[in-house]
């Protein structure tokens, strides 16, 4: 073998010496990309709209919801930012502080509530049931409040309508003309 094969020998021995090295660098770097946009996608950013307080937490909206409280003051906060990405839509209303997602929030808590049958076959409440955002209170339905009462007024401030929540069907065109009027 004369030296200048024992040098390209050699030379190819290195070189794929060098390439298999590279993959596995190469497979490092992959891994722990995915990793790292992994930990990315689970943290959620959001400012506290009472003390202002820019907050990022390892968050699932999919297990957890859309409300958290701030970290900095105790404050409920809604994760609109992931709600805007989720669905592409948002209802926030100023006047009420409410959007749809916080509504059907208080519709979860619902099924918790006690309530009673009267003698003429109505469900009431048995005692006062507050709907509460940190500590601001949005409604209250007194004790004695009628099931559909309470039904007409998450039917009003959600935009599926109480069907959907009870039950998964949307509103028709038509009550949503009515509604309108």
């Amino acid at each position: 073998m004369s030296i200048e094969d024992a040098f390209k020998s050699e030379l190819r021995r290195e070189n794929t010496k060098l390439k298999r090295e590279n993959q596995e660098v190469h497979a490092a770097v992959i891994r722990k990309h995915k990793e790292l946009m992994k930990i990315r996608m689970s943290l959620v950013t959001e400012v506290c709209p009472d003390c202002g307080h820019e907050n990022t937490v390892e968050w699932n909206v999919v297990d957890k919801g859309y409300q958290i409280f701030c970290p900095n003051c105790g404050f409920p906060m809604m994760l609109c930012s992931e709600c805007m990405l989720d669905s592409g839509y948002c209802d926030w209303e100023s006047d009420t502080s409410l959007c749809y997602r916080m509504v059907e929030g208080f519709w979860k808590n619902l099924e918790d509530v006690p309530v009673y049958e009267d003698e003429d076959g109505r469900m009431l409440l048995e005692k006062d049931y507050r709907l509460m955002i940190g500590t601001r209170e949005v409604t209250m339905f007194p004790a004695g409040t009628e099931r559909e009462e309470i039904w007409h007024w998450f039917d009003e401030r959600h935009p599926k309508g109480v069907a959907y929540l009870l039950y998964g069907e949307e509103k028709s065109d038509e009550d949503r003309t009515e509604k309108k009027e």
